[in-house]
């Protein structure tokens, strides 16, 4: 480990890095720039992602992180498993009026695949894979997604964070055992959460489940306030200085 310093996200990480055996005195807890934009979003560049998109004044938005499964993880997951898990969340979209599911494809799935899973099922929208995760997460009223670690964008951005688990599905383990998502085990119960979300019920879950987002949040990326960017920036100075 040949730098000087180590700007990291937060208590957990720190701990990654130890055990690593980097030296604590030159670890410094900061939170990740990545996130600051995600704070203080404004209602404006919400309007103007959501225009883009066509998306209507009265409709939700829910944003499905979609994923895929690398074929060396087949011995510890069946893939079967996420097709399955996509195809209800598409067809349960597909029921609730009132509701438009952005799907935004991984950079290295299948999007023809995805597509067909998507097949007629109205209400659905697939978007090109290049787009940024972060600027449809501020603009969406509802974050879904298998594991990804753009859920975490969706936590830090407090949005109603949805993650099916369906029996056998491992890579949700970290958000589950926060207790800051919900966690649907069926398409009907997909079903229930989007309902929910449509007749804005969802606040008072988001409501319920901030404390448990905060204490998961302040672990994995310390302070939620913007100012990652600033901390790491005040370090490098303060190295240049005493050089």
């Amino acid at each position: 480990m040949i730098a000087d310093q180590v700007a990291t996200w937060g208590d957990t990480t720190y701990e990654v890095l130890l055990n690593h055996n980097v030296p604590a005195e030159k670890i410094t807890i900061t939170g990740s720039p990545r996130h600051d934009n995600l704070i203080n979003v404004s209602a404006d560049e919400i309007a103007q992602t959501r225009k883009r998109l066509n998306i209507p004044p009265a409709s939700a938005m829910v944003l499905c992180a979609s994923t895929y499964q690398q074929k060396e993880y087949n011995s510890l997951s069946d893939p079967e498993l996420l097709v399955s898990m996509k195809k209800a969340v598409f067809q349960a979209a597909g029921e609730i009026d009132g509701l438009c599911l952005v799907v935004k494809p991984h950079p290295l799935e299948n999007v023809q695949e995805t597509k067909q899973l998507i097949g007629n099922a109205k209400n659905v929208l697939l978007l090109n894979a290049g787009e940024d995760i972060r600027e449809l997460t501020k603009a969406c009223d509802a974050f879904i997604g298998f594991g990804s670690t753009a859920t975490v964008d969706a936590l830090i951005a407090n949005k109603l964070t949805i993650c099916p688990s369906f029996k056998g599905w491992i890579w949700s383990d970290p958000f589950v055992k926060s207790n800051a998502v919900l966690v649907p085990r069926s398409e009907e119960e997909i079903v229930d959460i989007f309902k929910k979300i449509t007749d804005y019920s969802y606040k008072e879950i988001i409501k319920e489940m901030d404390p448990a987002r905060q204490n998961y949040l302040y672990k994995l990326a310390y302070k939620i306030d913007g100012h990652s960017s600033e901390r790491i920036t005040s370090i490098a100075i303060e190295m240049a200085k005493s050089k």
